[in-house]
């Protein structure tokens, strides 16, 4: 009974272990292109950074 027992908790582990990585890559979304870079938005005015 008892190597039954750890015959599935194993091939439990094993399964949900190699699932993580394509289910991963299936949610995977890519980042905008576009994100504001928080600069100035007037190409004229320079920024100094604080400090």
């Amino acid at each position: 009974m008892f190597d039954l027992v750890a015959v599935t908790i194993t091939l439990s582990i094993v399964l949900h272990s190699s699932s993580d990585v394509p289910v991963v890559k299936a949610l995977r979304i890519e980042p905008p292109v576009n994100l504001p870079t928080g600069g100035p938005e007037e190409p004229g005015i320079e920024h100094t950074p604080p400090g």
